[in-house]
């Protein structure tokens, strides 16, 4: 089946639109110029009627029908249209027809319907017509008063080629018009064609233009769109291959590391006591296990919906468990927890994944603070929102990196986060978590050192 191009099907839509208005304007001025001209050709005969009859009449009765005839002529120069006297009987080959075509036999047959002294007006093309009968010393004569009625299309008679030349001209310039406006619509089509093409095949760097992007309609917004499009696309690919990258360099360690204690293990003649060794392959080998899950997790909540009213939570019921649970840990790291929340703070949602996201959060906290200071975990509500911010005393993060911290595998101290076992999925999960339930999560350098996360979920029935 052949391609039709849509600037093709817009151009003759257009012309055929451009001829429809040319046919009816024509229409609706031939319609309404009838109306207008039957009324005023009557006037103007009626008019012109008034002041040759009786002198016309005269002079036929007293000089002869060729000088009335004429007498007509002049005065017809005069009021614009033909004037004539014919005889209802008789030859008529003496007497001046009027214009070409002129209808004689129509308007004897006229005239004889009609009683001396009365008239009758035609309006039919070619010409407007008015008679009236009139008797001169027994004779039946006509007075007829004719006028050319203009064509619906002016044409040029004396000379075709001019009204050729015009219809010709207005034929171009719609064209003309109609080709410019079916490429102003088509042109942008064409570019943003260009460039989903140019996605489709794999350059996620292509952008629709500025000419287009910078228009103020519905092509400017659809243009904007393809670029927000396209930059989200190659954001998210980029993530995908960094994703894959870092997965590659996190596992490649524990891996290797799993490979030369199994070696080692072989071995008959081992330096290494086999105990330490199988010690080291369990420890890398749950190493390998968590990153897995902690992965299975993240894909989980990239393409998991937003869970709504699954089950009520208590969150300072929540906290207060986790803060029992990390005590251990705030112990081992000589650092308390202060905890200060509301009496009453509940929300819907899902209880594992909040709990993962705080608990994450809060050892992070842990983690990094300087031992001998407290990690602060505050809940209250801020307006139609919960907030949750999670406060320690460490040497925060620089601030080119705060906007990073919840991307997959970024570290800010690769060293110090290998030495807590982390491979910096905690932060991203977490991030994720917070998002399927509607909140967002921020991190702040606190003033006087240590970073605060800021955990922000909307109350139930706001």
């Amino acid at each position: 089946m052949p391609r039709r191009t849509l600037f093709v099907r817009i151009f003759l839509w257009f012309v055929a639109a451009l001829a429809l208005l040319f046919v009816l304007g024509m229409l609706v001025a031939y319609l309404t110029h009838e109306d207008f001209s039957r009324s005023s050709a009557r006037g103007d005969m009626e008019e012109a009627f008034s002041s040759v009859e009786q002198p016309a009449l005269e002079m036929l009765a007293a000089q002869g029908p060729s000088d009335a005839m004429s007498y007509l002529r002049k005065e017809g120069h005069k009021h614009r249209m033909f004037l004539l006297l014919l005889p209802l009987e008789g030859d008529l080959t003496n007497f001046t027809p009027g214009p070409p075509s002129f209808p004689l036999a129509r308007i004897r047959s006229i005239a004889l319907t009609l009683e001396p002294g009365t008239s009758e007006f035609s309006f039919n093309r070619p010409f407007s017509l008015l008679l009236k009968r009139v008797e001169i010393r027994g004779e039946a004569w006509v007075l007829v008063g004719a006028r050319m009625m203009p064509p619906l299309i002016p044409f040029h008679s004396e000379n075709p080629w001019r009204s050729i030349f015009q219809i010709i001209l207005i034929l171009l310039v719609g064209a003309g018009a109609c080709y410019w406006l079916a490429r102003h619509i088509t042109q942008p089509v064409q570019g943003l064609q260009h460039t989903v093409s140019g996605l489709a095949e794999g350059d996620l760097g292509q952008r629709v233009s500025e000419a287009i992007t910078a228009r103020r309609d519905e092509l400017g917004d659809l243009a904007r769109n393809v670029n927000v499009m396209a930059a989200r696309l190659e954001e998210m690919v980029a993530s995908q291959h960094r994703l894959i990258r870092d997965i590659s360099h996190e596992l490649r360690s524990p891996l290797t590391r799993l490979g030369l204690a199994l070696e080692l293990s072989e071995m008959k003649d081992s330096p290494i006591d086999k105990g330490v060794l199988f010690e080291r392959m369990e420890r890398e080998t749950h190493r390998i296990r968590s990153m897995v899950n902690q992965l299975l997790d993240l894909s989980y909540m990239e393409t998991a919906k937003r869970q709504v009213n699954e089950e009520v939570i208590d969150l300072p019921s929540l906290l207060s468990d986790i803060r029992n649970d990390v005590l251990i840990e705030a112990e081992h790291s000589h650092c308390g927890i202060i905890l200060a929340t509301p009496d009453a703070a509940i929300m819907n949602g899902r209880m594992d994944l909040l709990r993962s996201a705080f608990e994450n959060v809060i050892r992070n906290a842990i983690a990094y603070t300087e031992p001998g200071s407290d990690v602060t975990v505050t809940l209250k509500l801020v307006g139609e929102q919960f907030a949750l911010t999670v406060t320690d005393m460490g040497s925060g993060v620089p601030e080119a990196d705060l906007h990073h911290l919840f991307d997959p595998f970024y570290r800010v101290d690769s060293a110090r986060a290998r030495e807590t076992g982390g491979v910096g999925l905690g932060l991203a999960i977490t991030e994720r978590a917070i998002r399927l339930h509607g909140g967002t999560i921020t991190a702040t350098n606190r003033q006087g050192g240590g970073l605060c996360i800021t955990i922000l979920l909307s109350v139930p029935g706001k």
